[in-house]
């Protein structure tokens, strides 16, 4: 029951005012590909060992280096295929970072931080291994626009620093990407994309779950944005008023609002005619949420000013704190317990390829 505490306050859909960006987020994807980051242990393990790389993939396992290579000492040995200290330590220092672990974490932790990790990386090369017997083919396309994404991504220096941390050269790096790309495209064609769950699994988690049912109250709203940020040049900041006040005018005086946020917002919702979805009592900034929560359905609000410009708000729905029915729950409910399934899936097969393996733990 531990796991499904706040279930629906981590998976409704909830749309915001990213604080970072001029954009809109979700925070909650939901895309098959996501699991790998989001549910699976030794998917964690797998992208922490392949961090430091800026690939466009999001779960980045670390490869094993093909055959002839010698990247100095091996810590373990996976069918006869090494698994470089190199490596292993670099994604051990990137599991206790991203876990809050310091020098001065206990010795117990820090021995289970290492089992892990090495354990996520035998996991790794073990799906590796499957994926190539069945085979799994990864086109040289991808791999070579994903290796263009990591040179893009950190730059010609940044890229020659963490290979010379790693002792690797680009073919080798080369070889990681395709390892990583085989593994995921083995998971979402083995597993995840064969992975269904039903209505009555859907409606029992539901009822299971009631009291994890509850969201705060929320609005429909759409916006029309004229962007000037705090630190902008008066005049910046002037024309933009002048281009939102002349959108206001426009709507007040009947004009369509998503036409009028279409042509002039300066927000990624504009293509949509300035629809966000639902905005949560408490997931956007003040100023924004202040104005949209005092609208009633179909009101417009007059300019409200933020520190990413000047809005135009629109509310065309307003829903009181309470219970989610269960056709709005049902999507996020569909993925969770897909996501669970799959990842026990994943982990069963792990397991059962590490029963059948020759691991040596040097």
């Amino acid at each position: 029951m531990k796991q499904t505490t706040r279930w629906f306050a981590s998976h409704r859909r909830i749309h915001y005012h990213d604080r970072r960006s001029d954009r809109h987020a979700t925070p909650h994807g939901g895309h098959g590909d996501d699991i790998l980051m989001k549910r699976f242990p030794i998917a964690l393990i797998l992208a922490i060992a392949f961090a430091g790389f800026a690939c466009g993939n999001s779960a980045g396992p670390t490869a094993q280096t093909p055959p002839g290579s010698d990247r100095g000492p091996v810590t373990a040995r996976v069918n006869g295929v090494p698994i470089y200290k190199v490596d292993f330590e670099i994604a051990l220092q990137n599991f206790m970072e991203s876990s809050g672990m310091g020098a001065d974490a206990p010795e117990d932790k820090k021995k289970e931080a290492e089992k892990s990790v090495l354990d996520g990386m035998i996991g790794s090369e073990l799906l590796f291994q499957k994926a190539q017997a069945i085979p799994v083919e990864v086109p040289q396309t991808e791999v070579d626009q994903a290796l263009t994404q990591t040179r893009q991504g950190m730059g010609e220096d940044g890229l020659k620093a963490e290979l010379e941390k790693r002792k690797m050269t680009e073919k080798e790096l080369e070889s990681l990407i395709r390892h990583n790309m085989t593994i995921q495209k083995m998971i979402q064609q083995t597993i995840v994309g064969t992975t269904v769950v039903s209505d009555d699994e859907m409606r029992r988690f539901y009822s299971e779950h009631l009291p994890e049912m509850q969201e705060p109250e929320y609005v429909d709203a759409s916006h029309i944005l004229a962007k000037a940020a705090p630190g902008d040049p008066a005049d910046k900041k002037q024309a933009a008023r002048v281009k939102i006040d002349g959108a206001l005018k426009r709507v007040k005086g009947g004009e369509d609002f998503g036409a009028v946020a279409k042509e002039v917002s300066e927000d990624s919702s504009a293509p949509r005619g300035g629809v966000l979805g639902t905005v949560h009592r408490g997931q956007t900034i003040p100023a924004f949420e202040a104005a949209a929560f005092k609208l009633e359905s179909g009101q417009i609000s007059e300019v409200v000013e933020t520190d990413f410009g000047y809005h135009i708000i629109k509310v065309t729905g307003k829903h009181p704190a309470g219970t989610a029915p269960f056709e709005r729950a049902k999507e996020k409910i569909g993925e969770f317990l897909k996501h669970q399934k799959s990842q026990q899936a994943i982990e069963n097969l792990v397991s059962s390829l590490r029963t059948a393996a020759k691991v040596e733990i040097l």
